[in-house]
C-alpha cells in the first residue's frame, strides 16, 4: 500500500491483524451521497447511517479486498481503540476538463492536464497546463496553479523583479516555477491577489503586502480570464489561443468556471504574459519577460506533507526487519525459580 502511494519511508508499528486496516469512506448528508451506479461488492463495500450524525450516510470500501479486518466497516463509529483519519487534499493535475468530443475545433487530448515537462521542481506538482476548444469552437489555453507550492520570490520596484527573473534571488533561479506580468490598471473592478499560500479575488487586497496579479471586470468580454476555485484554492487562468479572432465574452468562459468550481472570476482585456520556468510561454515557445512587463516571479517551496521520524534509525530491507518483528519475544517461557 505504501509503495503504491509513493512512500519512500515506513515504520512498522505494533498492530495485530484484524485490529488494523485501511478503509476508504465517502460521507455526506443522506440526500447528497451520489449513487454508486453498480451492484455493491458484499465482501468489500458497505453503506449505512452514521449514528452519531443524524441525517448523514456513509459509503465504505476496504483498501485491499481480502484484508482480514474485524467489524468492517470499523472506523465510522466510535470505539475505545486508537485510529486516525487521512483526508483527501486537492492536488494537481486533477480531473480533465470536460469537453465535447467531435465538436468544432476539437483535437485529441483536449482538456487533459499536462504536468510532465513543466517546471515543477518537486512533488506535489505546482502547475498544470492544457488546451481545448470552447463550445464556440475557439481554442483556449488553461493554466492551473497551486498556491501552496509557491512563494513570491521578488517584490518591489519593476527593476528588482526583472533582475530577480534574470539572475535569481539568493541563488534560487533554478527553482523558478513561473513569472507573469501584472495585467490591468487598478480601478474599481475586481482583482486577483496572491498572499502566502492562497489566491483571492476581490477589489481590495486580502492582507497587507498581498501581490496583485491582474485587475479587470466581473463580466463583459476580453482575451483572457482568471478565477479561484472555491474548494481547492487553485488559480485557474484561461486565455484565447488565437488573439487575431478577437475577444470572447464572459458567457463563453462561464461553463468552464462553473464546472471547475470557480465562484468568482475576472475578465481581462489582454492576456497575462506568463513565462513558465521564467523562459517558456503557455504555447511552449521561448519567452523572456522584460522589465517593462513588471514580472512577479514565483519560486517553488516545499508543500504541506509528512516528515520522517527517528531519522537516526537505519532503513533496512524487508528480509531484515520482518524476522525481528515476527519473533514473539514476550511469550517465551521464563525459567522457574528454584524452590527453597
Amino acid at each position: 500500500a505504501m509503495l503504491q502511494t509513493r512512500c519512500s519511508y515506513g515504520i512498522a508499528l505494533d498492530m495485530n491483524a484484524g485490529h488494523s486496516g485501511l478503509e476508504f469512506y465517502r460521507v455526506a448528508p443522506g440526500d447528497e451521497l451520489p449513487e454508486l451506479g453498480r451492484p455493491m461488492d458484499p465482501d468489500a463495500e458497505r453503506e449505512g447511517d452514521i449514528h452519531e450524525m443524524a441525517g448523514w450516510k456513509f459509503r465504505a470500501r476496504r483498501f485491499i479486498r481480502g484484508m482480514g479486518l474485524m467489524n468492517f466497516p470499523r472506523y465510522i463509529r466510535r470505539e475505545g481503540r486508537d485510529f486516525f483519519y487521512l483526508t483527501l487534499r486537492c492536488a494537481l493535475p486533477g480531473n480533465a476538463i470536460a469537453v465535447a468530443k467531435g465538436s468544432g475545433g476539437w483535437r485529441e487530448g483536449d482538456g487533459e492536464w499536462k504536468v510532465k515537462g513543466l517546471p515543477q521542481h518537486g512533488f506535489p506538482y505546482a502547475v498544470a497546463l492544457t488546451e481545448f476548444a470552447l463550445g464556440s469552437g475557439r481554442r483556449v489555453r488553461a493554466l492551473r496553479v497551486d498556491p501552496r507550492m509557491l512563494t513570491l520570490r521578488a517584490e518591489g520596484p519593476p527593476g528588482l523583479r526583472a533582475e530577480a527573473l534574470a539572475q535569481g534571488a539568493a541563488g534560487d533561479a533554478k527553482r523558478t516555477v513561473l513569472a507573469l506580468s501584472v495585467a490591468g490598471e487598478r480601478g474599481t473592478g475586481p482583482s486577483v491577489w496572491f498572499s502566502p499560500g492562497a489566491f483571492v479575488v476581490g477589489v481590495d487586497a486580502p492582507l497587507a503586502g498581498a501581490a496583485r496579479l491582474a485587475s479587470g471586470t466581473a463580466g463583459g468580454s476580453g482575451l483572457a480570464a482568471c478565477g479561484v476555485e472555491d474548494e481547492s484554492g487553485m488559480l485557474l487562468y484561461v486565455e484565447v489561443a488565437d488573439r487575431s479572432l478577437g475577444a470572447v465574452s464572459a458567457a463563453d468562459f462561464e461553463p468552464l468556471f462553473r464546472s471547475s468550481g470557480v465562484g468568482s472570476s475576472v475578465m481581462l482585456a489582454e492576456p497575462l504574459r506568463v513565462a513558465l520556468g521564467g523562459d517558456t510561454s503557455m504555447a511552449m515557445q521561448a519567452l523572456r519577460l522584460a522589465e517593462s512587463d513588471a514580472p512577479l516571479v514565483f519560486a517553488r517551496q516545499a508543500g504541506p506533507g509528512g516528515g520522517r521520524m527517528f531519522e537516526d534509525t537505519a532503513v533496512v530491507p524487508f528480509d531484515t526487519w520482518y524476522p525481528l518483528q515476527s519473533r514473539r519475544i514476550r511469550y517465551f517461557k521464563k525459567p522457574k525459580k528454584d524452590e527453597p
